[in-house]
């Protein structure tokens, strides 16, 4: 192991629960995917200042890069964060286009900065903040019936 890749092992643990709610839920799947986010991230050398950026921008290249990876229904295992009150919120989820998803887990579930996020998407602050705000909106109207408003202390 290098010397400062112990800076990296604290976020393992969110990028595999992101990885099993981007892919299949098949566990051994994300158990690779993140295996090989830490490889690739480990042997670059500008990672240091920011790693838990670093390893989520690996993880969502990846997925959006491989054709042998397919991205399937939108699932939570376990809770990213501790159990959501909001369980209607994940159900809707797959209505969301990818864009919107990505920008809500990132941001509201895994509790990432909209910097931090626009880096890991590659998108500048102003789209990711549209992003997200479409997908709160979107998720409001599904879950309009019997439900408070989605905030990002949703997830």
């Amino acid at each position: 192991m290098h010397q400062d890749e112990h800076l990296l092992l604290p976020h393992l643990g969110d990028l595999y629960r992101t990885a099993l709610c981007i892919l299949t839920g098949n566990a051994k799947a994300a158990e690779r995917l993140v295996e090989s986010v830490y490889r690739e991230v480990s042997r670059q050398h500008d990672w240091r200042d920011c790693p838990r950026v670093c390893l989520f921008h690996a993880l969502f290249r990846l997925v959006r890069s491989s054709s042998g990876i397919r991205v399937f229904r939108f699932r939570l295992y376990p809770p990213a964060r501790p159990a959501t009150s909001r369980p209607d919120v994940l159900g809707h989820l797959d209505a969301l286009p990818q864009a919107f998803r990505d920008a809500f887990l990132l941001v509201d579930c895994m509790d990432l900065t909209i910097e931090e996020a626009s880096r890991i998407l590659e998108l500048d602050t102003q789209a990711l903040s549209v992003h997200l705000e479409e997908a709160r909106a979107r998720l409001d109207e599904l879950t309009a019936s019997n439900s408070p408003a989605i905030t990002a202390a949703t997830c």
